[in-house]
């Protein structure tokens, strides 16, 4: 019983150093920032919730815009990263965006869909 208790407790411990390792690499060597935009209706103006925005990087978690058409999405890389916008019933749409700052937040990254 007690080898078992400190085995979990070995195995815990050396997931959290990895854990804590993987991360402090990734701020070193991968430089990062976010995105900011809002998801309209192309024809009303009004906001689009739920709205999927991701990047074309396989890496990024995609995001949804909220009630009020606004997302925020973290980890895009620096250089130039391709958005995907879709929702169902409208057409989806993509974007080119430039990033050249390290953690900063590029904004104004909005889409207008257009109802089918």
């Amino acid at each position: 019983m007690q080898d078992t208790k400190t085995l979990r407790i070995t195995v815990l411990m050396l997931m959290v150093t990895a854990a804590i390792s993987m991360n402090c690499d990734l701020r070193k060597s991968d430089p990062i920032t976010s995105i900011r935009g809002r998801v309209t209706d192309s024809v009303t103006g009004e906001p689009v919730d739920s709205a999927i925005i991701n990047l074309m990087d396989t890496t990024t978690v995609p995001v949804f815009s909220d009630s009020l058409g606004e997302y925020y999405a973290l980890r895009m890389g620096l250089g130039l990263n391709l958005v995907f916008c879709r929702k169902e019933g409208y057409q989806s749409q993509s974007r080119v965006v430039s990033s050249s700052e390290d953690h900063a937040t590029v904004t104004g990254v909005d889409f207008r869909l257009s109802p089918q």
